[in-house]
């Protein structure tokens, strides 16, 4: 290459020395070394390596970053490069190479004293270093953070954090621009927080405490760090009294969500009936009228979390597939400002399962009088006739029958049929208590009814709850990074124009 009239160092200062021995054969008398590296002390480095009437002083304020080996992309559209003689002359040189990086398309503004403007960025980038050994040691001391790579990352993001900062607030007190590369890394450092400590941190409060088994063929993880909840029995998850209160339908429009045992699905016009006179949000849907589901396939299951300030009711679903096997389970989240409260149903029961029936129990009782149905207090609350569209030969008799389980009211509505001389019974099921009805007999002497019921294990959840600290600032990182992006985007669109 020969002689040359400036040499341009960017390099690390590791590579300084070695660099600068290469150099020499590309001075002349009237060559320009100009140093653009962080920190204070290149240009008095480079001056005991090549003679120093050559080397000048500077420094760089622009936003790059390396997108593969040799190639230095920016990310930004600010870029200022700043030089002058370590003496503050204005020489010729200096002018020329000004002039040569201004017509580039880069700015090079005069300096009158240049030992001020380095030490200024220096002082910039050491106030980030020593905010970042303040804050992220207080943060892996208190949390605590033990593990090595996580102290790294939580240190690197927090002085990235504060070295963009530093950065935005310098350009825009100074030229009033706002780097739009140091504020898609403030995201980024954010978001790689949040990241950490959602991740990293991540507690299991549903652990079986038990000492049960739940299935011997689940894996390990599944009987340890979930919880079974049986319907209105309350148990101890995490902080939280907790109890299953059974499973759920969404109201098409509303959104709101309705006790499936309220529910009487019609196949022929894809809608539900209502069992009873309910009030929503409000408005009161009258027994048997007809109400539209969100989703047929989806069941949520509503689960209350109770502790001494509050209580929170999630409800996570699951989806099934009528014309396959698959299940897709959801979550439901809580989400607070600290943390968030995660709850999975992992299994429930099959509803394709066999189900296995205790012995008929029965009892005879008259009109609004109690009765205990598998120690649930229960009435028959009316009795309605039917032979209207039926066979003339036919007469149906059903039942609304109350059930009061702690604080639910559920309700059951067997059928009793008369065709000429044969008599069908048609039973129906309260899913959540493991209860099957009859109206097995109607006496009109003695004015009473006999019901029949079986029983079996009442409705269950398995559940995982976890929380998960600090996931908000994930959210906060990602939309500061797209801002950024937007930003630069919005520049380089400026720019070309």
């Amino acid at each position: 290459v020969g002689e040359v009239d400036a040499v341009i160092f960017g390099v690390k200062g590791y590579a300084l020395v070695s660099a600068a021995k290469s150099c020499k054969y590309f001075l002349g008398d009237q060559t320009i070394v100009v140093p653009f590296l962080n920190g204070v002390e290149a240009s008095e480095r480079l001056g005991k390596i090549i003679p120093s009437s050559h080397v000048a002083n500077g420094l760089a304020q622009i936003s790059t970053t390396i997108t593969s080996p040799g190639v230095i992309q920016q990310t930004g559209t600010f870029a200022n490069f700043i030089f002058s003689e370590q003496d503050n002359r204005y020489s010729s040189r200096i002018k020329d190479l000004q002039l040569a990086i201004k017509a580039s398309g880069s700015g090079a503004p005069e300096t009158q004293d240049i030992d001020k403007a380095v030490w200024e960025k220096f002082v910039l980038f050491s106030k980030s270093l020593i905010l970042t050994m303040i804050f992220s040691g207080a943060i892996i001391l208190l949390y605590p953070i033990t593990k090595p790579s996580y102290m790294v990352l939580i240190t690197s993001s927090v002085f990235s954090i504060f070295s963009n900062g530093s950065v935005l607030i310098y350009f825009y007190k100074k030229r009033d621009l706002i780097s739009s590369g140091s504020v898609s890394h403030i995201g980024l450092a954010i978001m790689l927080i949040g990241i950490l400590f959602s991740s990293g941190y991540s507690s299991i409060q549903s652990k079986n405490y038990t000492g049960l088994v739940w299935n011997s063929d689940f894996p390990e993880e599944v009987n340890t760090d979930n919880m079974l909840l049986f319907l209105n029995e309350e148990r101890k998850i995490g902080d939280y009294d907790t109890k299953y209160l059974g499973t759920r339908k969404k109201i098409k429009k509303s959104g709101s969500f309705i006790n499936s045992n309220y529910l009487e699905y019609i196949p022929v016009i894809n809608k539900y009936i209502i069992k009873k006179d309910i009030e929503l949000n409000g408005e009161v849907i009258k027994e048997n009228d007809t109400i539209e589901i969100d989703n047929n396939d989806i069941t949520y299951f509503e689960i209350s979390f109770k502790d001494a300030s509050r209580e929170i009711r999630l409800f996570p679903k699951v989806q099934t597939d009528s014309n396959s096997d698959m299940i897709v389970f959801s979550p439901d989240v809580k989400n607070d400002l600290l943390e968030d409260f995660y709850v999975h149903v992992r299994t429930y029961p099959d509803p394709d399962q066999d189900i296995i029936w205790s012995e008929k129990d029965s009892v005879y009782i008259k009109l609004n009088q109690n009765f205990y149905m598998n120690d649930y207090v229960s009435s028959i609350v009316d009795i309605k006739t039917k032979s209207d569209g039926i066979n003339k030969n036919q007469f149906l008799v059903e039942a609304t029958i109350k059930i009061y389980a702690e604080d639910q009211e559920y309700i059951a509505k067997p059928a009793y049929i008369i065709d000429d001389n044969k008599v069908g019974i048609i039973p129906d099921i309260i899913d959540d208590l493991g209860i099957k009805v009859y109206l097995s007999e109607i006496l009109p002497k003695e004015d009473q009814f006999k019901i029949s019921f079986e029983t079996t294990q009442k409705n269950w959840v398995i559940i995982e709850a976890s929380k998960k600290p600090f996931i908000n600032l994930m959210w906060i990182g990602f939309f500061i990074m797209i801002f950024g992006l937007f930003l630069s985007f919005k520049k380089i669109k400026l720019h070309n124009v």
